[in-house]
């Protein structure tokens, strides 16, 4: 179709964030950035516990913290219309108020449902790995829309020092 543009399902690990509403400068992507409902969270997280159950890990727990700098990494890209992890997720986790040892980020643009961003992330070595890493026990979810309803998602999974 003439003008539309075409984003194949793309994916990527490393770090995390926290929601939060943006205004998007005159000029710039218009984006959706709206903090990720914690129903749409708390359902995200029961998926990506029972993967991690299977394998033997700890349940994860949602950190404001996380959430925030996720919510921050999400609406990035969105705004930016193209998946990028930027900064180290550890910095950015700095920035929120958290400090971590570890950190691990999975970022994706494609599915607009949790359950099948993480399916897709399951599917992938480095991201099954980060999900089910025994090392980390919080985590952010969030997602943002462009102005083309391109979903893009970011994870973060850390834990403190």
């Amino acid at each position: 179709m003439p003008g539309s543009r075409i984003l194949p399902l793309m994916i990527a690990a490393a770090s995390l964030a926290l929601p939060l509403l943006v205004t998007v400068p005159h000029g710039a992507s218009a984006a959706q950035c709206t903090a990720t409902p914690p129903e749409q969270l708390s359902a995200a997280l029961e998926i990506i516990n029972r993967n991690r159950s299977a394998r033997g890990a700890t349940p994860v727990t949602p950190h404001p913290a996380l959430i925030e700098a996720a919510s921050r990494q999400a609406c990035q890209m969105a705004r930016q219309g193209r998946l990028s992890h930027g900064a180290p997720p550890v910095q950015r986790l700095r920035a929120a108020g958290y400090r971590a040892s570890i950190a691990a980020e999975n970022i994706g643009a494609g599915p607009g449902e949790e359950g099948g961003m993480i399916a897709t992330w399951m599917q992938s070595s480095p991201h099954r790995a980060n999900l089910v890493n025994r090392r980390l026990r919080d985590a952010g979810l969030a997602r943002a829309t462009d102005a083309n309803g391109q979903v893009y998602w970011a994870l973060i999974l850390a834990a403190p020092r």
